[in-house]
Parts: structure tokens; sequence; C-alpha cells
């Protein structure tokens, strides 16, 4: 018999059927850590695989296709999943769930016989969980030759099964499904977030949650050699306020949850929209200090008390501001040129895409309450399916033009340069304007680039940079004739000339939305070397103590994460820096890169380092360089951090000063980049730093608490609870990377 970790108040739950000891949020054992034996092999507490079966075919299918592996993401085990060749070549994908496998078929797509279902009779063979979570997050390793799968079923108390497809008569309510089909992460770890879907007509909590990880989206598909780790399970629970808008005004909170808002309050004139399934939220407005509180509490309050966020919006009082976003036509105007039609607008960047539909028969169409979200300073494609049913050689003498309320003030602010051919504010990228509306035989796009005669037919604009700071952002598509006004042309007739205004909410992701924006970097994590002769071998960090460090690096990959061994200093060392690096083209042994060390003193997840070229010295997070030019434009002559002057072959300088480290006690993020010219922290994008064969290395930095201080004064790093950056205390089976606090400090792992 399996056995199982829940506790006696759990089990008052499941027993019980309507009395509720306690609420479950997180899923048992889902960091993987507990094991135990079973028939030929050995098993996660509270999950199950082949070995486990039921079915007439159980017998054939028991096989050992979950192993407990030591290349665990975070802590000492995760679990290992595995395809195997049963015989003349048919496949059996890998299959680990919470629920028990039932192999009832010989034919691997027969969902009447094969499939994983909660199996409530048996303990360890159904995850009892009562949440209404927002996500599902996990961290994959994985190297599969298509697609594998990854399912999520919060269901009421009853029967249940995956897939759902047969017999569905006989199945419990659902409440939510997340689902995935993740492909091959190449063998380096990813976490994946995955919403759930609730269902329009759940009304209670769930009873049970049965989750499933297969080494194949397609039953049978895949091929032997398929394998995927599987470690740190969490459901995500949201307690968030999004496109808050208070009197026609986008409101950004700072980073204590405050701003302020022009005029008087009026509920009439406020909307936002609860990011949380789960969560309640209370307003509160207290009109002595003319201030409304809006506070949201997460589903999983009573698990994690402090899972709150509270909005505070001063209201300056006075007059009611006009900010309405303007138009130059009416709202509802109706389209007057029956000959242009634009049908869809579409958003893609590295990681998202999203197609909005457009009403052909509207100029103005407000899609402000539909989102596009992406992650901060990626690169943005707008894409319109645009028509002329009169259009010569395909030509359509129309332009496009992107606005962003950067400033989010409710107007779009726009300045243009007719000398420099420039446009600055909140216009961010334009297909042609001529900087002179009484004459459009020329004109110039956001890129640069001059067009005459019929290359001015441009209606698709070029890319854009997104910004970096998270939050909502009002989003503006034009279509056009040479005109930069937001409102659309009033000279030429945005409506005469079959012309378009499209307003889309732009959210930009936080760090806590999505933890690979904690350090990032400029090149994909898992970015093969490409350079044929530069190879980087090893670094060697020693003290002034003499305490000294080699970690080997792996030359093949340009991102090296080697967060997990911990180098421990005490505050105020002094730290030499030496790179294995080797160039088997270098001429004299001179190798053309350059060296440069950070480490994050704000324990904020980010490097920010800035630059004067006047003073010729960086702050910031930047600890040493070995060469620096403070002009990316000529790399003639430079410095490294001790003022030490370099040019001609001085330049190719690998050896950084000595710098020294100093803070509170705590775990520190260090990077030491080899690049060349550039103090961007995520790799220089000019020359770029995959194409010179440089790298990325991050260490972590351990500062100790002095020696003599008594533990109740200061601990060590790792001897308090840890809590995110909300105040909730981080389960056991939350991901390592990310921001934390311990002994109220903030921790990076």
């Amino acid at each position: 018999m399996k056995k199982h970790i829940l506790s006696a108040a759990v089990g008052l739950f499941l027993m019980s059927g309507t009395a509720q000891a306690q609420q479950i949020y997180q899923l048992q054992n889902a960091d993987f850590e507990q094991w135990e034996s079973v028939g030929g092999g050995e098993e996660p507490l509270e999950w199950n695989s082949f070995l486990t079966a039921t079915g007439s075919m159980a017998g054939m299918v028991k096989a050992v296709q979950l192993t407990k592996t030591d290349d665990a993401h975070h802590g000492q085990a995760a679990a290992r999943i595995t395809a195997r060749n049963v015989m003349f070549g048919i496949i059996a994908q890998g299959n680990m769930t919470t629920g028990c496998i039932n192999a009832g078929s010989m034919s691997a797509a027969d969902a009447s016989g094969n499939y994983n279902y909660t199996r409530t009779e048996q303990p360890g063979q159904a995850m009892a969980f009562t949440g209404i979570p927002d996500s599902l997050r996990v961290w994959i390793k994985s190297n599969t030759a298509g697609p594998a799968k990854v399912s999520a079923y919060l269901h009421a108390d009853g029967y249940y099964q995956d897939p759902n497809t047969a017999n569905t008569d006989k199945f419990t309510m659902l409440n939510a499904s997340a689902q995935a089909t993740p492909q091959s992460t190449g063998g380096e770890w990813q976490c994946i977030t995955i919403p759930f879907q609730y269902q329009s007509d759940f009304f209670k909590r769930p009873a049970y949650a049965l989750v499933s990880f297969a080494t194949s989206s397609t039953p049978g598909g895949g091929k032997a050699s398929d394998w995927m780790i599987v470690d740190d399970i969490q459901f995500i629970y949201c307690s968030t306020l999004r496109n808050v808008v208070a009197n026609g005004q986008a409101v950004r909170f700072d980073e204590n949850g405050e701003a302020t808002v022009q005029g008087e309050y009026d509920p009439d004139n406020l909307s936002y929209k609860v990011v949380g399934e789960g969560a309640g939220v209370e307003s509160l407005y207290n009109g002595i200090d003319n201030t409304l509180t809006i506070t949201v509490t997460a589903d999983n309050v009573s698990d994690d008390p402090t899972n709150v966020h509270a909005y505070v919006l001063h209201f300056t009082g006075g007059e009611q501001p006009d900010i309405s976003y303007p138009l130059s036509f009416p709202a509802d105007q109706v389209r007057e040129n029956p000959n242009r039609t634009l049908h869809t607008l579409s958003l893609s960047t590295e990681s998202a895409e999203k197609q909005f539909s457009i009403d052909a028969d509207r100029v103005y169409n407000d899609l402000s309450s539909q989102t596009f979200s992406a992650r901060p300073g990626e690169t943005l494609t707008l894409t319109s399916d645009y028509a002329d049913t009169e259009a010569v050689h395909d030509m359509i003498w129309m332009h496009a033009y992107t606005y962003i309320d950067l400033d989010s003030d409710g107007q779009f602010q726009v300045s243009a340069d007719p000398e420099a051919h420039t446009a600055t504010g909140d216009l961010q990228a334009w297909s042609f304007y001529s900087f002179n509306p009484a004459d459009d035989s020329e004109g110039w796009d956001s890129n640069g680039q001059h067009y005459t005669g019929d290359a001015r037919t441009r209606n698709q604009c070029p890319e854009l940079k997104l910004p970096t700071q998270p939050g909502d952002y009002r989003l503006r598509y034009k279509i056009d004739w040479n005109s930069i006004d937001p409102a659309g042309d009033l000279e030429q007739g945005i409506v005469k000339n079959g012309g378009y205004i499209v307003d889309i909410n732009l959210h930009i992701l936080s760090s806590e939305e999505d933890p690979t924006l904690l350090y990032t970097l400029n090149f994909p994590r898992n970015q093969a070397v490409t350079h044929a002769t530069r190879r980087l071998n090893a670094i060697t960090l020693t003290a002034d103590n003499g305490e000294e460090r080699t970690w080997a690096t792996d030359p093949t990959l340009v991102y090296n994460d080697l967060t997990d061994e911990i180098y421990e200093v005490q505050s105020g060392s002094r730290i030499n820096l030496t790179a294995d690096f080797t160039d088997e083209a270098a001429y004299d042994g001179r190798v053309w890169m350059n060296t440069y060390v950070f480490m994050d003193k704000e324990q904020d997840g980010q490097f920010q380092v800035s630059a004067d070229p006047e003073s010729l010295t960086v702050k910031g997070d930047i600890l040493a360089w070995s060469f620096y030019s403070f002009n990316p434009d000529d790399d003639s002559q430079g410095w490294d951090s001790a003022d030490n002057y370099y040019t001609d072959l001085d330049r190719a300088n690998l050896q950084c000063p000595d710098f020294q480290v100093s803070g509170e006690p705590g775990d520190y993020r260090l990077r030491v980049k080899i690049d060349w010219n550039s103090i961007d922290p995520a790799g220089d994008q000019v020359q770029g730093i995959v194409k010179n064969g440089g790298y990325i290395v991050d260490l972590t930095l351990r500062i100790p608490v002095p020696e003599g201080i008594s533990p109740t004064a200061a601990q060590s790093p790792s001897a308090a609870p840890a809590c995110d950056l909300q105040g909730r205390r981080i389960q056991t089976a939350a991901p390592a990377r990310g921001i934390i606090l311990q002994n109220g400090r903030k921790v990076v792992k």
C-alpha cells in the first residue's frame, strides 16, 4: 500500500465531505524530496507511475519509468520521467500523476482505457486540494523529440479522469484546468507558468487536484530516448489590481502601492480589474485626507496571512481633469471610405503574440479592455491586415503610427525635430513622415530610412522597443496619411482617407509575474557558443584572506549559472579575479576581450549600472572592469576601474583590478562577464557578446555574520523563515530562483 503524507486535519476534510478542517493550497510533496519503495522501483510520496497502475493491461506496463534524481532544481531530489520502447517500435511515454494510471487498452490513443484518474478510495492516489489558484508554476528540464505535456484539473469530490473524453456521465464537476505542451528545454532548467481556465459555472471549492506530467503530448508519441525532470511545483495565488483608471487617468502605483490622482474621488469614475480568481477586494474612502484604499486579499490568505496588497489613491481635489485620449472625430464615427478596411491587428514579441479583431465599420476601436502582456524591453512587432480594394499593384497609400502613453497622463505627447528627422515623446514608431505637412514628396520612418515616389506606400510600422518599467500603458495604433497627430490628421482627413485608430492596454510584466525577468540576459539562457576560437574554461576568485575558489565553466554555453555553489568572504574583503579564457587565433597572446564584475548590492534581482563620461566613473552594481571607453562608438582608448589608461594593443586586457565586496550579512548575486567595451550586465548588444565569443557567469557570494556577534543580533542567511517581497511565507515547493526576504533582508536566489 502506498504511504501518504496528509495531515490529520486534511484527513478529516476527506472523510467529512462537507466539514472542512483546513483548506489545502499546495500539492503534497511538490518538491519531490520524499520517496518510497514500491514493487520493482520507487515513487515520490503522493505521486504515481506505471508501477502502481490499475486496469487490464497493468501487468504489461509495470516498468520503471519514474526515478529519483539528484539533478534537482532545488533541494536534494527531483522526479525524472522517461519514455521506453515497449516492442516493435511502440513507445510508452513517461507518465507521472497525483492520481492513478489506468492501463486498459493496447492502443495508446484509446482514452476509454488509458487515462489518469483520481482514485479517491486509495490513499496516496488522490491529491486533496481546496484552493482557487491563478496558475501553476513548475521547473522542468527535458530532452524530448516533440512537445511534452503538463496538465492540472481541479475538481469536486468524486471521480475525474484525464483525458476526460470518455464516459463523461460519471465525472464530477470540473472547477478549472491548466494545460501546456512545453517543447524540449535542451537539457536546461526552465520555469513555466500555466494559467488556470475556470469554468463559468463553478460555485464552490475543489476537493482534489489531478496533476500529470508526460514526456509526450501525444499518447504513444515521442521517442524512447525522451526524458523530463520535474521539480518545485507551486500554485500561484494573485492579489493585485490591474487597469486602474480614475477620473479618466490610467493610474500607475509606486513601489509602496500609492498613486496621486487629479480631481475629486468619484466612484462612478473609477474602474479596475482584480487579478486573483479567488481574491477578495474591499474599498475604504477617507474623506478627511481624500484617499481611497483598495485592499485585495488572495484566496490563500488563511495559509499566508500577508498575501494582501493595499493600494492607496491620493486625490488632489479640485476640478476633474479633461483626460480622455482625444480623437479628431467622434468616437462612434462610421467609416466613410468603403474601399479601405482594417480587419485585424497582431502584436508579437519574443515571448508573446496576440491578434485583435477590428470592427471595420468603426474608425475608432477602443480595445483598451483587452490586454497584451509582454516582458520589459522586448521588441514589439505590429502587423495589420489592412486592405484597399482599389489599390494598384498592392500599393496602399497610407501610413502606420504607434504610440505608448509612457507617463500614463491620459495624453499622447509628441514633438518632432524637422532637422534631425526624429520625433520624441509617446510616438514610438512610424512608417513614413515628411516632417512638413505641406510637402509629402519625401519622408522617413522611425529607423531613419528615407522614402520617395512609390516607396512612400508604407502601411506597416517598424519594430519598436517596449518600456522597461512594469505596469499598464495605453497603446495606440493609427493608420493615417503623413501625420503624427495621435488624434488623427485633420488636414487630409483620417476619416476621408480610410484611416483607423485602435487603442489597446499594454501590460509590462514584473519579475513577480515572470521570474525569468530576474538578472536578465540579452540572449537565450541556453545560448550555445558560436565563436570558433574563444573559450572560457574556468574563473578563480582569491580573497585577501587567502580564501580561493575555482569554478569550472561549460565552454559550450555563453551563460553559466553556478549560483548553487557558495563563495563566502567577509565584508570588506578585496578579491582578485582570474579568468582562464583562451583564443586559439590570438596574435602574440593578446585576447581582444575585456572583463567586468557586477554585484547586486540592493538584492533586487537586477544589476543597476550608470556611467558618467565626464568624470570617467561608473556607479551602481559594477565592482570592476578591465577596459571601458565611455563611448560605445569609439573604443580607441579607455580606462579600467583603477583609472589606468589603455590605448592601442593594451586595450586587449582581460585582467580586472582587484575589487572590494561589502554589505550586510546575506547572499548576493555576483556576475562575471567577458565582453568587449561594454558595461551592460546583460551582454553587449552593439558588437554582440555572442558573436564576439563572450561569456557570462553568475555566482553566489555570501557575506557571513561577523565573528563574535550573537545569532540573536544577526543570523545566518538561512536561519530564519523565508518570505517573498509581499511578506508571504515561502512554501517548501517554492522555486529556488527569485527574491525572498530572510532576517529582514532581501536575498536573491
